[in-house]
């Protein structure tokens, strides 16, 4: 399987599109088969998707990440596990035991983003308004 994780700073980049590199892993049964760094800079987001086509990856290990980006990914069959965080080597270690869905992996915010979203329609919470006299 080949899987990639772009980063900044030694930790996985908070949003992909402004990563300054990616880390490419080949991986099979658990173990890391070979991996190489990618230079990012001045790659536009959507030569970033192309790339990771290009090199046949399967599943991408990111931050946030715009929509665009993200279908392109998807209409490619590259599977996207976003919303992630943390240093690089403990993100591929708790991926590969499946323990990715931890919230010490998961970026800040992302459920508090959801409801301020439906505060702004009007409707706290998601709850849907009563009317009048109820």
């Amino acid at each position: 399987m080949r899987v990639a994780i772009p980063i900044w700073r030694g930790c996985v980049s908070p949003l992909f599109e402004a990563a300054g590199c990616l880390l490419l892993l080949r991986l099979a049964r658990g173990v890391d088969f070979g991996r190489r760094l990618i230079d990012l800079a001045d790659r536009p987001p959507a030569a970033r998707a192309q790339l990771l086509w290009l090199e046949g990856v399967e599943v991408l290990i990111c931050g946030a990440l715009s929509r665009p980006v993200q279908r392109m990914l998807e209409a490619n069959k590259i599977e996207v596990i976003g919303w992630i965080r943390g240093e690089v080597e403990d993100v591929l270690a708790a991926f590969m035991q499946g323990r990715l869905g931890h919230p010490r992996y998961q970026l800040p915010g992302v459920h508090r983003r959801d409801r301020r979203r439906r505060r702004r329609r009007g409707v706290p919470n998601g709850r849907k308004s009563r009317p009048e006299g109820e």
